[in-house]
């Protein structure tokens, strides 16, 4: 089942839901909005780090 979709913007706090990838810290699942990467992908800042991950694994913080 699909998240339903939401607006994204920069800077927008986001909490993580997907599967663990490397460098993923499981009890801080929290990351910053950066920008677009394709149609089902988004760019992120996770811990410093820019970051690719899956849109539908994302949920609004706030």
């Amino acid at each position: 089942m699909l998240k339903k979709h939401f607006k994204l913007t920069t800077g927008q706090n986001l909490r993580y839901t997907g599967k663990l990838f490397p460098g993923f810290i499981k009890g801080l699942p929290y990351m910053v909005f950066i920008s677009n990467y394709s149609s089902y992908q988004v760019m992120v800042n996770y811990n410093g780090l820019d970051t690719i991950v899956e849109k539908y694994f994302l949920e609004q913080v706030g």
